[in-house]
């Protein structure tokens, strides 16, 4: 959809916390991993200059991950990244742009294109749930291969891979995309025939996503405990079409970019599954802890990340937490037998001497 020039202007409450970051900025309170982009970016909006849809896109994919910085002190580093992006009202204005961005468009092959977002829905009714009091684990079918669904429309295996691989998709509620609702922890295509598909899946194959819920968010919470109840159990998921082709009347989708997945209240497509919806015990959250971790060293040491090096902070960081991660291995070690202390035979004065006399001895040799 063509957004409009007037509303791609930052409004003037947007502005003042624009211009609140870069004077923090000027004042050195940044952290040091700000990207000078970011600040070139905040100028170019103080100045009453349109918005274009890259920084539209990438300032609601910062939200979705960085709203917590609304809540940061007064003038730390994270209080200077939220203003740069225009703080509350930025957050608030990016997602109204966004989401005029991701207007449903024409299924229709002849329309397809990079710029139009499409969605696709499927239904989910196999629930498992145990409760938890900080946050909730799901685990859902969000899309299904190899099945022609009520748009006419096939989803190919590894149509999503590419996606994937390039950054996890959004979790929101109802495609509202200023309504994220979960942290997308995992995402795998499924391939036919996949064990950890249900069985009535087995033979299409599908996207397999699990998701955290953080509880004391109170749209995450009530969005975990719809789920749960099976009061909503249905899937969405949005996408852009990379490639696709049309045959006997049907569109066939190759290559997607996925944007998102949502939970909804009616969908297209009657065969997804939401397969468990649990809390997040402490051997699963030590389980996603190792394994975020594993990732993320296996991300620095590709070719592809070797370049950036981490900063000072970042260092510093790690050093703390690799003593606190040591103390924490040391407190769980079993404790092992102690073994017997062999007992000590102190030679005799007249055996040192003997062994002096020969050593002497030798030396004189």
């Amino acid at each position: 959809m063509m957004i409009p020039e007037q509303l791609r202007i930052a409004p003037d409450d947007v502005k003042e916390k624009l211009r609140l970051g870069l004077e923090q900025v000027e004042n050195s309170l940044q952290g040091d991993g700000l990207e000078t982009q970011t600040i070139e970016d905040a100028k170019y909006l103080v100045s009453s200059n349109p918005v274009n849809n890259d920084k539209i896109e990438k300032a609601y994919r910062w939200w979705a991950r960085n709203e917590r910085f609304l809540d940061a002190p007064e003038n730390s580093p994270a209080d200077v990244a939220a203003n740069l992006w225009g703080g509350r009202p930025g957050k608030d204005w990016f997602y109204d742009l966004y989401q005029l961005l991701q207007e449903k468009s024409s299924a229709s092959i002849d329309n397809m294109s990079t710029k139009e977002t499409h969605y696709k829905v499927l239904d989910g009714n196999y629930i498992q749930a145990e409760e938890s009091e900080t946050h909730g684990f799901i685990k859902a079918i969000v899309s299904v291969f190899n099945n022609i669904d009520l748009a006419n429309e096939v989803v190919l295996p590894g149509a999503y891979s590419k996606s994937i691989q390039r950054k996890l998709p959004a979790a929101v509620w109802n495609h509202n995309w200023s309504s994220p609702i979960a942290k997308t922890i995992e995402a795998i295509e499924l391939l036919p025939g996949d064990p950890r598909l249900p069985e009535e899946l087995s033979q299409y194959g599908g996207l397999f996503i699990s998701a955290e819920f953080p509880l004391e968010v109170e749209e995450s919470r009530q969005a975990y405990l719809k789920l749960k109840n099976g009061l909503v159990d249905e899937f969405s998921v949005g996408y852009r079409v990379v490639e696709a082709y049309e045959e006997n009347d049907v569109i066939y989708l190759k290559e997607l970019d996925l944007l998102e997945w949502s939970a909804v209240m009616r969908g297209a497509n009657p065969i997804t599954k939401l397969i468990e919806v649990k809390n997040l015990t402490f051997q699963d959250h030590t389980d996603l802890t190792l394994s975020q971790l594993n990732n993320y060293i296996d991300r620095y040491e590709s070719l592809a990340e070797k370049r950036q090096k981490l900063s000072s902070n970042h260092i510093s960081n790690l050093e703390t937490l690799l003593g606190r991660i040591s103390t924490l291995i040391d407190t769980n070690k079993p404790p092992q037998e102690e073994l017997p202390t062999p007992d000590v035979v102190k030679p005799s004065k007249k055996a040192y001497a003997i062994e002096l006399l020969n050593f002497l001895s030798e030396d004189t040799e």
